[in-house]
């Protein structure tokens, strides 16, 4: 793979981008931020609801919050698969419709892998009969993404200001990925299972819907040869 320029920490756009990024994750991670909320509810696997938490402070900031993973995992797929990351980039204060476009592709996987995801789990929960449970896995699954935000923010600052190469960009976010996929899932073996049927339900589930698709799209990228 190929090595990214270092020129990367001399775009204003960019390092304007993680700096507020920044100062937003710190107000999230106060006393009573909302990302400390979010880590207080990914461990409750019991409660529907988590009243007990309160309002968080800094409110307004959480739509911020809500991007921040997929926002950071589009620069950090950016700058691994295109040849030339630090020169593209410079598309970003000129306003390039190839550059924005090409962002907007990469927003697109993670945010496509969300949706289906959060679809699939509510339509098999819903075929075999409903369970109120499912409301505890929907804002465990929301939860994660939104605790993986500073993780994949912290990625892309390494990229920028360390020169962290493409290869292990890839790696470090692949890594994120499946750690992401690891606690969804182990979540939902917290949440559901209670009996033999629940657990091949499970297995079902996995097979279908987290296993298949990563298989056929290991094999369609070439990854296995």
């Amino acid at each position: 793979m190929h090595l990214i320029p270092a020129q990367l920490a001399s775009n204003i756009v960019l390092i304007l981008f993680i700096l507020a990024y920044a100062i937003i994750n710190i107000l999230a991670w106060s006393k009573n931020g909302i990302l400390v909320q979010e880590f207080a509810s990914l461990k409750d696997t019991h409660n529907e609801r988590t009243f007990s938490l309160g309002e968080p402070d800094f409110n307004k900031i959480k739509p911020f919050l809500v991007i921040q993973y997929y926002l950071f995992f589009a620069f950090s797929l950016y700058v691994a698969v295109v040849s030339d990351p630090a020169e593209s980039l410079k598309g970003l204060m000129s306003f390039s419709q190839d550059v924005y476009l090409m962002l907007a592709i990469c927003i697109a996987f993670p945010l496509a892998w969300y949706f289906l995801q959060y679809f699939f789990f509510h339509w098999i929960c819903f075929i075999f009969g409903g369970d109120s449970r499912i409301v505890i896995l929907a804002r465990i699954y929301q939860a994660t993404h939104m605790l993986a935000g500073p993780i994949v923010m912290i990625l892309f600052s390494l990229v920028v200001i360390g020169d962290l190469s493409a290869f292990w960009t890839t790696i470090l976010l692949t890594g994120t990925f499946i750690l992401t996929q690891l606690i969804f899932i182990f979540s939902g073996f917290k949440i559901f299972f209670n009996s033999f049927s629940s657990l091949c339900l499970i297995i079902v589930y996995l097979c279908a819907l987290e296993i298949a698709p990563l298989a056929v799209l290991y094999v369609k990228l070439g990854l296995d040869k």
